[in-house]
């Protein structure tokens, strides 16, 4: 039998079925892996050890996937529906265990950020005045630059006021000037009519 540009014989197809359920027992257990460590991720001390053992193993579920297409290609027409079905569910689970790790590190992420802010730190061996000092310098620059968005909103209302005035007394001129020409055209009617 003829698949693409190899030859596929009987023994090849026959062992291929076997390779493929190590393959998608190895996919499961790398899918595992990701999923529970990702769980544990905003809990953990070592955040970007725990994210990069993540990573590795969906990058290594991910070629087990690629893997797994080949070997379905070597199967005979009847096994393979099945087979490209659960490559297209293992293909979902991909998706969403990479998108609960994206989920997991901005969830991490937030909460580092909010400790950091708001001083919920459980360290105990961290400075807390030096903290405490540096929370009260982000808070003043951030209460600085709230105050210079407040008074470049302030400048730009002024700058909208008199643009919507000069608009204005730019109508109103055309409109004097309107009338003006209306009037000399008038006058030069009356002349011309009475020249002749």
């Amino acid at each position: 039998r003829v698949h693409g540009d190899s030859i596929i014989t009987p023994t090849l197809m026959h062992h291929a079925v076997p390779v493929l359920e190590l393959e998608y027992q190895e996919f499961k257990e790398l899918l595992k892996s990701a999923s529970s460590l990702t769980k544990e991720l905003p809990n953990i001390v070592a955040k970007q050890g725990c994210a990069d053992k993540v990573k590795q193993d969906l990058r290594e579920a991910e070629q087990t996937l690629d893997r797994m297409q080949v070997h379905v290609r070597n199967l005979p027409k009847s096994e393979q529906d099945s087979w490209r079905r659960k490559i297209i569910e293992c293909k979902d689970q991909m998706i969403t265990a990479s998108g609960e790790l994206r989920r997991s590190l901005q969830l991490s992420s937030d909460g580092a950020m909010r400790r950091e802010l708001f001083g919920d730190s459980d360290d105990e061996s961290v400075n807390k005045p030096l903290l405490q000092v540096q929370r009260e310098t982000q808070r003043q620059q951030l209460q600085n630059q709230t105050d210079r968005l407040e008074a470049s909103s302030r400048k730009l209302q002024g700058v909208q006021r008199l643009a919507a005035e000069t608009e204005d007394i730019g109508l109103e001129i055309i409109g004097e000037l309107g009338i003006q020409r209306d009037k000399l055209n008038r006058t030069s009617d009356t002349v011309s009519d009475h020249m002749m």
